[in-house]
């Protein structure tokens, strides 16, 4: 019973860290936005941009509510697989929210200022996504102004209203639009097969930038959606390693964007250095869930240029002479558990150090991406195409 109340414990703390992490990175819209105009259904860019504005403080009050108390929304949620967690699950499902929100806007249809739903189809939206019924959400979602009525098993359909504002109903049918996805037949919604866990979606990441003008946007708008919530220092990060990835030929795949919390650029399977968010797990009774860092595989680079190495480790000497940041065994310098992938070992004022190749940076500077993107371009013998 002691260990299943602890593992209840550690799951409330990690929904409650993604939770907030989710309401954090919401940017709110800007007045001057332009909305793709095939998503306005009749309304006005005026009264579309006060919606989208209603609904993004509609969806933080739902998250600040989640964190105060999120055993009334269903966290944590049951979990039925044998899974050695005494039938609780502790991975974060922070999307839960916003699960609920597609899966009505994609199984509704807007007639006098309320959704109608099919349940069945909603159920099984929800289902592919949310581990917890939906019927947990109702509570929640009431106190927040959503009037949702004949919802049921019996039903076949249930309807949904928001007197605060009619028109949030179509915002919220704009955001979770369909999507055209290449990679799979038709449309998606960027919710097929054809993704990964590290997906950048509407329902993963709630976005104005997903109804902006396509011909506003200068970058992919997964892009834009990944770095419009963070501050700006990390989001000066993220725009020099996008200009400067496309600089040596690699591409950013919207498709699978997310790898180790960092966006994704590859080019032939070898990844570009990479800067994002990440839960370090537990940290004596802190869970870092908002931490950022680089991480970047470096191995020739030590023996071709040691003194571009040593110049970078005076720059930051909690780096690569400490061993919690150079590897996920945290080997480094006393080389006990040794990993045996891309080991490399490097010497630094005369002391021996040992790295698996992966190295950690955490909460890089701009100058200190800068510098790592000039050790991994030497490590690879880059030449830029511009």
């Amino acid at each position: 019973m002691g260990d299943n109340v602890e593992k209840i414990t550690e799951a409330i703390t990690r929904h409650i860290a993604q939770v907030k992490a989710s309401r954090e990175r919401i940017a709110p819209i800007p007045a001057d936005i332009k909305v793709n105009p095939h998503l306005l259904d009749g309304l006005t860019q005026e009264q579309f941009v006060k919606a989208f504005d209603e609904l993004q403080r509609f969806v933080i009050n739902c998250y600040k509510n989640i964190e105060r108390d999120p055993i009334s929304w269903g966290y944590p949620a049951p979990y039925t697989k044998k899974s050695g967690n005494g039938g609780i699950s502790i991975g974060p499902h922070e999307t839960r929210l916003t699960c609920f929100l597609y899966a009505m806007s994609a199984a509704g249809r807007i007639e006098n200022d309320t959704l109608t739903v099919d349940y069945k189809m909603f159920n099984n939206h929800f289902k592919r996504w949310a581990h917890t019924k939906p019927e947990t959400m109702l509570p929640g979602l009431a106190k927040q102004g959503l009037i949702i009525e004949n919802f049921g098993k019996k039903s076949t359909h249930f309807t949904v209203k928001y007197p605060e504002n009619s028109h949030v109903l179509q915002a919220v049918r704009a955001h979770f639009t369909d999507r055209p996805c290449r990679r799979c037949y038709g449309t998606c919604n960027h919710m097929g097969s054809c993704y990964w866990g590290g997906a950048i979606t509407p329902v993963t990441i709630f976005s104005y930038h997903f109804i902006e003008d396509p011909a506003e946007q200068k970058h992919d708008v997964e892009f834009l959606a990944f770095v419009s919530g963070m501050s700006k220092e990390l989001q000066e990060i993220q725009y020099y390693l996008y200009s400067e990835s496309k600089r040596y030929g690699y591409r950013f795949d919207p498709f699978k964007p997310v790898w180790s919390g960092g966006l994704l650029y590859e080019k032939r399977a070898v990844e570009w250095p990479r800067v994002g968010y990440i839960g370090d797990g537990w940290h004596g009774d802190d869970y870092r869930m908002f931490s950022f860092r680089c991480h970047v595989k470096l191995n020739k680079v030590f023996k071709t240029h040691p003194e571009k190495i040593i110049e970078f480790a005076k720059q930051r000497p909690d780096t690569l002479i400490n061993p919690d940041h150079m590897c996920n065994q945290h080997c480094g310098k006393t080389l006990n558990n040794i990993c045996h992938a891309h080991r490399v070992s490097y010497e630094i004022d005369g002391v021996t150090y040992h790295n698996c190749g992966g190295i950690r940076i955490h909460k890089p500077t701009l100058d200190d991406v800068k510098c790592i993107v000039e050790l991994y371009v030497l490590e690879n013998n880059l030449t830029p195409l511009f």
